[in-house]
């Protein structure tokens, strides 16, 4: 058995739980169709490396696709597919 040991910084632990978190919605949410799969403006921001404005603003120019509810918006994962292939 080999044994690892790595230290990290508090921000590299949560940096890694955010995406832990993320890919865990994400793959608790695949038995719906991708249409029906929603994300928030900050997890599309951390999963395409871009900020929240730059992701608000996207939707606001119509870049990337996506439905408010009340005051937050909701970017389906067939959306973020289509921003990320440029589609």
């Amino acid at each position: 058995m080999l044994e690892i040991s790595i230290k990290l910084t508090d921000d590299q632990v949560k940096l890694i739980a955010e995406h832990i978190s993320i890919n865990n919605e994400i793959l608790n949410k695949q038995t719906l169709p991708l249409d029906e799969q929603f994300l928030s403006i900050s997890q599309v921001a951390r999963l395409t490396n871009q900020s929240n404005t730059t992701i608000t603003n996207h939707i606001k120019k119509g870049l990337l696709s996506a439905k408010q509810a009340g005051k937050k918006w909701l970017i389906s994962r067939q959306a973020l597919k289509k921003y990320t292939n440029g589609e």
